[in-house]
C-alpha cells in the first residue's frame, strides 16, 4: 500500500494546480513525475539532440497531459503522462538532424528550446515572439527563423475563420509600431492569423485549441487587433 501514497499525493497536487494554476504547484507536481520524465528521456541518449532539449519536450507534453487528464476516466495520472510521454519519439524524430549542425547552431537551438519551455511553464500559456525576443535578447527577426526551423506540423489552414482580418503588410511600419503596442496574447493570435514570426498560419478554430479558448474568444481578440492597428494602416 505504501506506493499508493505518491499516487495520492500527486493526485492532490494535480486538484490544487488546476484550481489555482499556482507556477509553484506545477514545480512540485513536475518534480513527483520527475522519475518518469527522465526514464523516458533516457531512451533517446543515442539521439543526436541535446538532454536538455529532449527533456524540456518531456517536461512540455507532461505540462499537456496535466492539462487534459480526467480521473473520471479511470486511469492514474502517471499513466496519462506516461502515455503522452510517446509524443516525445515524434520530436526526436522530427529533429534528429540537429546533430549534424554546428555544436554553436546546437547550443542555440538548445538554449532557445529551455527558454521557451522556461516562459511557457512561467506564463501558463505559450510565450510571444516578443517576450522570447526579450528573453534570449534575439531579435524578433531572429526568434522568427528559429521557430521556422523547428516548427512542426500544426495543420496548416489558409483560411482566417469566420472574422475577416485585415490583409496588413508585413513589410509596413505596422511591424515596426503598432505590432508592440499589442500584449502577448494579441501579438500570438496576429501571428497564427497572418503567419508571422515563424508561426504558421491557422484557422480561427486551431488558434483557439493551440491557446486553450473559444472560437468567440479568438474572434474577440481579433477584432482588439483590428481596432489598434488600423491608426497604423495609413
Amino acid at each position: 500500500m505504501a506506493h499508493e501514497e505518491p499516487k495520492k499525493l500527486e493526485l492532490q497536487l494535480w486538484k490544487d494546480w488546476r484550481k489555482s494554476k499556482d507556477e509553484d504547484t506545477l514545480g512540485q507536481l513536475l518534480q513527483s513525475m520527475d522519475p518518469l520524465i527522465q526514464k523516458r528521456v533516457s531512451q533517446f541518449m543515442g539521439a543526436p539532440l541535446p538532454r536538455s532539449a529532449i527533456e524540456a519536450e518531456a517536461r512540455k507534453q507532461a505540462v499537456k497531459a496535466f492539462e487534459t487528464y480526467n480521473p473520471k476516466m479511470g486511469a492514474a495520472l502517471g499513466t496519462h503522462v506516461n502515455n503522452y510521454m510517446q509524443k516525445v519519439y515524434r520530436y526526436v524524430s522530427t529533429y534528429q538532424n540537429v546533430g549534424r549542425l554546428p555544436e554553436s547552431r546546437t547550443a542555440k537551438i538548445d538554449l532557445f528550446n529551455k527558454t521557451k519551455a522556461y516562459l511557457s511553464q512561467q506564463k501558463g500559456r505559450e510565450p510571444s515572439t516578443v517576450e522570447l525576443s526579450d528573453e534570449l535578447r534575439w531579435s524578433p527577426r531572429e526568434v522568427g527563423r528559429m521557430e521556422v526551423e523547428l516548427r512542426k506540423d500544426l495543420g496548416l489552414e489558409t483560411s482566417f475563420g469566420e472574422m475577416k482580418f485585415l490583409d496588413f503588410d508585413k513589410n509596413s511600419d505596422l511591424l515596426n509600431y503598432g505590432y508592440f503596442e499589442l500584449s502577448p496574447e494579441e501579438q500570438l493570435v496576429f501571428d497564427y492569423s497572418i503567419g508571422m514570426h515563424g508561426k504558421m498560419r491557422l484557422t480561427m478554430e486551431n488558434i483557439a485549441k493551440r491557446l486553450e479558448k473559444t472560437p468567440r474568444q479568438i474572434g474577440l481578440i481579433k477584432q482588439r487587433i483590428v481596432d489598434k492597428l488600423k491608426r497604423f494602416q495609413k
